[in-house]
């Protein structure tokens, strides 16, 4: 019996040891288990922690790219390439978002193209535009446009047919005075006023207005003016209507001051109208200030070849009638001269002979004069009867009666 007791401890104890043997590799294990789950979470966090850095940075990039430095316009004919950009993401491990992300930028690039190619058109149309408008042509003056400017150099800014925006008046020249209207032109006679109401992105509070001479001697006191005037945003509103529209443009211009003989008759009303109106070719409309029967009577047939429609009184005239364009005035260059540099179709003063021989059927200067022809004929001819050569025939204008 008591033998037994040893034996009986030993067996005790070895009990105890294999229990806290099991209970450390239990712990053991529950400590390795618990260290994979929290590596393998805090893993996966890392790791999407860092594909979305990843991310934002390379969509940061395509950002900054696509702003600051954007594609070249590519032309419709050739598609985009994205192969070599796709494969690139994809051998550096990046799919999915960032194959994504590239086609945002191919969108990106393709709007930033368009928009670009928009822009190239549209500043295209508007330089050929003001190439049309402003610069001298070719063909501009064959359809009844005055293009070339009103100055020897071209360049002080006073005459623009065509031009947007207000009505330029050049007041400039010792001469003459003269206005320009392009857009929506109305003249009143009864006012003598030339109104001009700009289009709405151009109105203005405030107006702007001028007293014109619309002869081509802007010093003679029996000129009375004719107001021209841009009419205000709010004076727009209410700007009387039109009673006729035409087609072709208007001149306005004063039959008197100085006619009743042929120089003044020439020098101040024929040769600055045939200036001012010649490259029209009769498609434009005369509104006569201080008309004169006379005058118009004894120069019918040179007025209504400048001029293919009626001569109007616009001293009495009553309606509103608008115009594309209407010029206030005559030009003028000197006293029975004219200046090429300064016409739309280098007119010179050969050209105004030539063109009043053909209005009045004269004789081509291919005839030659009549009196020199005939004595040419009698020396070719060996005859000498004794009579006296042909002389031309001498005409006398008094001036003062």
């Amino acid at each position: 019996m008591a033998a037994d007791l040893p034996s009986s401890s030993s067996s005790s104890g070895v009990a105890r040891a294999l229990a806290h043997h099991h209970q450390a590799v239990l712990g053991f294990l529950l400590g390795l288990f618990v260290s994979l789950v929290l590596y393998t979470t805090v893993s996966g966090q890392f790791r999407s922690t860092s594909t979305i850095v990843l991310q934002s940075t390379q969509a940061e990039r395509t950002g900054q790219i696509s702003m600051t430095s954007p594609p070249p316009v590519s032309s419709a004919s050739s598609p985009p390439n994205n192969s070599t950009q796709v494969h690139d993401h994809i051998e550096n491990g990046q799919t999915g978002e960032v194959i994504k992300t590239t086609g945002k930028e191919d969108l990106e690039d393709k709007n930033v193209a368009h928009a670009t190619d928009v822009n190239n058109k549209t500043g295209n149309a508007q330089a050929d535009k003001i190439d049309q408008l402003g610069q001298p042509a070719n063909n501009a003056s064959d359809k009844g446009y005055l293009i070339r400017q009103d100055g020897a150099d071209g360049n002080n800014g006073s005459v623009k047919h065509g031009a947007p925006g207000k009505p330029i008046c050049d007041l400039s020249d010792p001469r003459y005075d003269i206005c320009e209207i392009s857009g929506d032109a109305r003249a009143i006679g009864v006012n003598r006023t030339v109104l001009y109401v700009p289009p709405a992105e151009e109105r203005d509070t405030d107006g702007q207005e001028w007293a014109i001479k619309d002869q081509s001697r802007k010093q003679l006191v029996d000129i009375i003016e004719v107001n021209v005037k841009t009419l205000s945003a709010a004076q727009s509103l209410v700007a009387p209507e039109c009673t006729s529209r035409h087609a072709v443009p208007a001149v306005v211009f004063a039959m008197n001051g100085l006619t009743s003989n042929p120089w003044h008759d020439f020098g101040d009303v024929l040769i600055p109208l045939f200036i001012t109106t010649r490259a029209y070719d009769g498609e434009v409309q005369f509104l006569v200030t201080e008309i004169q029967s006379w005058f118009v009577d004894k120069y019918r047939l040179i007025l209504t070849n400048l001029s293919r429609y009626d001569i109007v009184d616009f001293n009495k005239d009553a309606g509103v009638r608008c115009y594309p364009h209407i010029t206030v005035g005559l030009r003028s260059h000197r006293d029975l001269g004219i200046d090429p540099a300064r016409t739309p179709r280098n007119y010179t003063m050969l050209d105004f002979r030539l063109y009043i021989r053909d209005i009045f059927s004269l004789p081509p200067d291919s005839q030659g004069t009549p009196y020199k022809e005939a004595n040419k004929k009698n020396e070719t001819d060996g005859i000498d009867d004794g009579t006296e050569k042909q002389k031309p025939r001498l005409m006398l204008i008094n001036r003062s009666g």
